[in-house]
């Protein structure tokens, strides 16, 4: 060995184990390569071939696993380039039983809590926690990501189990962010229109159980996800920052695919509802026809799985509504002398409106008078 901080890691190796371990030059020869990959990988670069948990448990280092070796070599990575700080299995140790320690408070914090961050139990992680479990991500400050990650943390569905590694607790930083960065519309316009860093991906149910959302049928249902994306991607950062807010979201676009697929949705959508997802012109006088419209469209979800095709369903019902009031505003005498073109089947079925019928026996006739009466003339 040429490097000084190589050969003293190589020694306190050494002097860890016993005749029987360094009795043969292989086995000399092995203990080398490891300690010249770490301090490699302490100097910035790559080691290859590339360090296992089996190589850093050979050379005397506990607690390094599948779940914790990428947060251990990042962290031998961020110290001292020269080695000086990677020279010992003392200094190793210390740096690993640090990540593990760190994680296994955040997932503490997970386990103590079901409740999002409204009420927590425990104290909140600051950025300075998820830094020492070796996780990377976490943002902090008036843009800052950590409150929305903690409220993750602190779901029901997240429990200690699941976020105690530093492997598991990346897994769940990498997947909000994502969720996050769909969330990027500028000025909150209905549909996912505004390019985002990976237009063409979307989030993933896997992404969204990460973080402890449950997304109901839009966990297995193609149109439902792709709804669900498409409301996210017309939110802005601090519409789904939390779990209970994307949950919301979740299950309007369920109960939306549910009446696409003929079924009534529990609980019963409302405008407020179809408000919240971006949705414009939605009230209580045309929601029966909005709702209606969507149940006349194809079951599997397919024509009704994003903003801008609900949107022009609504503004259709609307614009041909609008036109019926036309015409009864432009007329008070009855059928007898009309103004403008008279109404037929095809403009109240436009309208969402029922129970208008055509031929010999229909009542359109009848309607249309209705309309061209006088008290039907708009205020």
């Amino acid at each position: 060995a040429t490097d000084a901080d190589n050969l003293a890691l190589l020694n306190d190796i050494v002097g860890a184990k016993q005749f029987a371990d360094v009795d043969t030059i292989a086995e000399i020869n092995e203990l080398a390569r490891i300690a010249n990959a770490i301090q490699t990988v302490a100097a910035g670069g790559t080691a290859s071939p590339a360090l296992s948990p089996a190589d850093l448990g050979k050379i005397g280092l506990a607690n390094v696993t599948p779940e914790n070796l990428d947060a251990v070599l990042a962290a031998i990575a961020g110290k001292d380039n020269g080695g000086g700080e990677t020279d010992s299995l003392g200094e190793l140790q210390t740096l690993i039983n640090g990540l593990n320690t760190a994680a296994a408070n955040l997932g503490v914090f997970a386990e103590a809590n079901t409740q999002g961050l409204a009420t927590p139990t425990g104290t909140v992680p600051v950025l300075a926690n998820y830094t020492a479990a070796g996780v990377t991500g976490v943002t902090d400050g008036a843009n800052g990501n950590i409150s929305a990650i903690n409220d993750a943390l602190a779901s029901a569905a997240v429990t200690g189990a699941k976020a105690n590694t530093p492997a598991e607790l990346q897994a769940i930083v990498d997947a909000y962010k994502a969720i996050l960065a769909e969330a990027n519309d500028a000025d909150n316009t209905a549909g996912d229109g505004t390019t985002d860093a990976t237009p063409t991906v979307d989030p993933t149910p896997a992404q969204y159980a990460a973080i402890g959302a449950d997304i109901g049928a839009a966990a297995t249902d193609a149109d439902n996800l792709a709804l669900l994306n498409d409301i996210v991607g017309a939110k802005q950062f601090a519409d789904v920052d939390t779990i209970a807010e994307i949950n919301e979201l979740a299950r309007i676009a369920n109960a939306i695919q549910t009446v696409a697929a003929g079924v009534t949705a529990s609980p019963a959508l409302t405008p407020a509802d179809l408000v919240k997802i971006g949705l414009a012109d939605v009230t209580a006088d045309n929601i029966d026809a909005v709702l209606a419209a969507i149940n006349a469209k194809d079951n599997a979800g397919g024509q009704t799985d994003s903003l801008s095709e609900l949107q022009a369903l609504i503004n259709g019902l609307n614009s041909a509504a609008a036109n019926l009031g036309a015409f009864a505003e432009a007329n008070s005498q009855g059928l007898s002398t009309t103004t403008g073109t008279v109404p037929v089947l095809a403009n109240y079925t436009a309208a969402g409106v029922t129970g208008v019928t055509d031929g010999a026996n229909g009542n359109i006739s009848a309607i249309n008078d209705a309309l061209a009466s006088a008290s039907m003339r708009c205020a």
